[in-house]
């Protein structure tokens, strides 16, 4: 468990006991992404600055009977109910210059999620049959981290390079994510090596080929995107340990 999955946890406590805010059928709070982002934000940088995720998750439930309407954030609320438990200005986390992971946002590509281990099946010799058995609770989590540097790395990797210089590939893979989202870029990448699997050429060697592939990301994209919400994991499923 880290900051990102706790922080995860406080903001789904805020909106749920002190915005009283409901969930949609897919069980998502019913709130605008730039908002969730801005509350999902301040919870990490509340928990970055040392504030204790049990102290600071139980204090949110303490006023719950009151009408929380005009209280926008965590720190706002903290501001307004417990004055002088914040005791110095926030200070900012620093992320990495090349980080692509937007706050609160959910990917679909498997390289950008994490998740419980699989369940395995115990043969039951008793029964005669295979028992089922998780082997952890289950959870659907964001990596904390993927830059610029982790894309061209992946990209190099699948198409089984070897660049002089991979900071060329860094100033491609720029140019393309302000056309392609980066769910997109990745599967882009997915797909080129399949395609040229299937038909018997060479990978694209430079991010720059990619967008040669577009027509074939769609489908797979789509399909992607479909069955994670037919079951419900088209949002983040944080670990409960605490």
């Amino acid at each position: 468990m880290g900051i990102q999955e706790d922080a995860i946890r406080l903001a789904e406590t805020f909106f749920g006991s002190v915005k009283k805010l409901e969930k949609d059928a897919n069980g998502k709070f019913a709130s605008s992404k730039p908002y969730k982002q801005v509350v999902l934000k301040d919870a990490y940088l509340l928990l970055a600055n040392g504030y204790a995720f049990a102290e600071l998750n139980q204090k949110l439930q303490e006023k719950t009977a009151l009408d929380n309407s005009a209280v926008y954030n965590l720190t706002n609320y903290f501001e307004t109910y417990y004055p002088g438990y914040l005791k110095n200005a926030l200070k900012p986390v620093e992320r990495q210059a090349d980080e692509l992971l937007t706050w609160g946002e959910f990917y679909f590509h498997p390289l950008l999620q994490r998740t419980s281990a699989p369940p395995r099946y115990v043969y039951d010799e008793n029964t005669m049959t295979y028992e089922r058995q998780e082997m952890e609770p289950f959870y659907l989590e964001m990596v904390p981290s993927f830059t610029l540097r982790d894309l061209t790395t992946y990209f190099i990797e699948q198409v089984k390079g070897s660049p002089e210089n991979p900071e060329r590939f860094h100033t491609q893979f720029r140019r393309l994510l302000q056309g392609y989202t980066l769910d997109e870029v990745l599967y882009l990448i997915d797909y080129a090596v399949i395609k040229a699997e299937e038909d018997g050429k060479p990978a694209p060697v430079s991010p720059t080929f990619l967008v040669e592939y577009e027509a074939g990301i769609w489908q797979m994209l789509g399909n992607r995107k479909w069955t994670l919400k037919q079951a419900g994991l088209d949002r983040i499923h944080p670990r409960q340990t605490h």
